[in-house]
């Protein structure tokens, strides 16, 4: 009878192998947990908009060049 319930205990390396893993799972969860937003692209990345995005072709095409000037002259005149 006291055999059978020997076979149901945990043998020492057997819980020290359970316990070490379980301790890195958990860590390595809560390490992913914390470093997803660092892999975002957002994070680095500004998305862009249809605001930013015509001020930057103002600012390149602009006044200076014959475009600019046809785009300035249409702007003003509607």
């Amino acid at each position: 009878m006291t055999e059978a319930m020997n076979d149901d205990n945990e043998s020492k390396v057997g819980k020290k192998l359970s316990d070490f893993t379980t301790r890195k799972v958990v860590i390595l969860v809560l390490v992913m947990l914390f470093t997803s937003p660092i892999f975002s692209v957002y994070s680095y990345l500004e998305e862009p908009n249809t605001y930013n995005y015509g001020l930057e072709m103002m600012r390149i095409v602009g006044p200076r060049s014959d475009a600019g000037k046809a785009m300035w002259k249409n702007i003003i005149d509607n």
